[in-house]
């Protein structure tokens, strides 16, 4: 859960979102805006330019039994 005023607000106005860190597939996440402006162009619909403490990717586990 972020513990961001403007993610939390977003939230609040358009309920759960899937969003992944951005990066390509065994590519390092990217963290400027020109660089990802550059790398996804118009392939993304919006993007939020905030500063984040965080700099480690998400993680995606598959849990089954």
């Amino acid at each position: 859960m972020p513990n961001y005023k403007l993610t939390l607000d977003l939230l609040k106005l358009s309920g759960p979102l899937l969003v992944p860190s951005l990066n390509r597939s065994n590519k390092k996440p990217l963290n400027d805006i020109k660089l990802i402006k550059k790398e996804f162009n118009n392939e993304i619909a919006a993007i939020i330019n905030m500063k984040i403490k965080e700099d480690k990717p998400s993680t995606v586990l598959l849990i089954s039994d």
